[in-house]
C-alpha cells in the first residue's frame, strides 16, 4: 500500500502499520519506508517493527514456574506436556529452540546482550511468553 500526503511546517500526521496473513503466536517483522522531501530535499526513512498477532492471548498455569537469571532459563511445570521454547530477538527473529522436558534448565550462554521475549508452548498452544535482557 502507498500513501502520500502534504504537509505544511510543523504539522504531524500519524502512520498506521498492520501486519495480517499470519498465526496467533507468531512474531513477524514488517519494514515501512517513508520519503520526506522538504526545501528541494528528499530522504527515505525506513522503519522495521516486529508485531506480534494477540500478544495478551497467554493462557499461564499458576503452578508453572519460569525463572531467567544468570544466562539460564529455569522451569518447572506441575504437568508433563510436549513443551517447546522458543526465544525471538527484539526483532522478532528465532535465535533459539528447545523442546522442554516437565523441570530443567535452558543454557542461555550464546545469546548475545539485549533485550529478548521467549515464548513456551504445550502441545502446541501458546501458554506464556516473556520479555528478559540479558546483560
Amino acid at each position: 500500500m502507498t500513501e502520500s500526503f502534504s504537509l505544511n511546517t510543523s504539522e504531524q500526521k500519524g502512520l498506521q502499520l498492520h501486519a495480517e496473513g499470519f498465526e496467533q503466536g507468531q512474531y513477524v517483522s514488517k519494514v515501512a519506508y517513508v520519503t520526506v522531501t522538504a526545501n528541494g530535499t528528499t530522504q527515505k526513512i525506513t522503519i522495521k517493527y516486529t508485531y506480534a498477532k494477540d500478544p495478551t492471548g497467554i493462557e499461564s498455569t499458576q503452578a508453572d514456574r519460569i525463572y531467567v537469571a544468570n544466562k539460564q532459563l529455569t522451569y518447572n511445570f506441575s504437568s508433563n506436556a510436549d513443551r517447546q521454547l522458543n526465544v525471538y530477538g527484539v526483532s522478532g527473529r528465532l535465535v533459539k529452540s528447545e523442546v522442554l522436558s516437565q523441570n530443567g534448565v535452558v543454557a542461555l550462554n550464546d545469546l548475545h546482550r539485549g533485550v529478548y521475549i521467549y515464548e513456551i508452548t504445550a502441545d502446541g498452544k501458546r501458554t506464556s511468553a516473556h520479555k528478559f535482557v540479558i546483560k
